[in-house]
């Protein structure tokens, strides 16, 4: 996700793509990019 947005992607579209909300994204940003939890 993160590469995308460096690239130029809204922060919107990246957010429909992965399924996750726009609050979400800045989560995983604001925690460093990890997961906050496994994904499976």
């Amino acid at each position: 996700m993160l590469k995308e947005q460096e690239a130029g992607a809204k922060t919107a579209d990246v957010c429909r793509k992965h399924g996750i909300s726009a609050a979400t994204f800045y989560k995983f940003k604001a925690a460093g990019w990890r997961c906050p939890t496994p994904v499976a």
